[in-house]
């Protein structure tokens, strides 16, 4: 453990920085949790990764200009009762986007997006982003 001492260091540097009031508060506590406590190191490690990549994306969709309030935890909606506006996403947008594909966005976004005092979300994923409005019960945009 000792002669981890210094990559330890820049590590805790790293963690504090992306998870704030979230890391351990203290180096030594960050030194306890990830030598004698794997459950508790590896959510952490987690939490680390995921908000790193929230970050990372958050900032992608501002330089996008996707608009909306941020939401850090994600409610990944079902689309069975959703209508689909195939004619919007595909035939004015061409999007070339099926139902399910918007589904996976859902399931596999990393940020969203509250719009219109949260009757529209905005799911952003890796592979695509969508638009669902909840109120009305339509998606969208694809």
């Amino acid at each position: 453990m000792i002669r981890n001492k210094a990559s330890d260091r820049k590590q805790y540097s790293k963690y504090k920085e992306i998870l704030g009031k979230d890391a351990p508060k203290s180096f030594t506590d960050f030194r306890e949790l990830k030598y004698n406590s794997v459950e508790k190191w590896n959510s952490l490690k987690i939490n680390y990764i995921d908000t790193k990549r929230y970050n990372k994306i958050v900032e992608e969709a501002g330089n996008l200009n996707i608009k909306g309030i941020p939401i850090r935890n994600i409610d990944r909606i079902d689309l069975k009762e959703y209508k689909f506006d195939y004619n919007h996403i595909n035939n004015e947008r061409q999007h070339s986007v099926t139902k399910e594909m918007t589904q996976e966005f859902i399931n596999s976004s990393k940020a969203a997006y509250s719009r219109w005092n949260g009757q529209v979300v905005v799911y952003v994923s890796e592979d695509g982003c969508s638009v669902v409005n909840l109120k009305d019960k339509i998606v969208s945009t694809s």
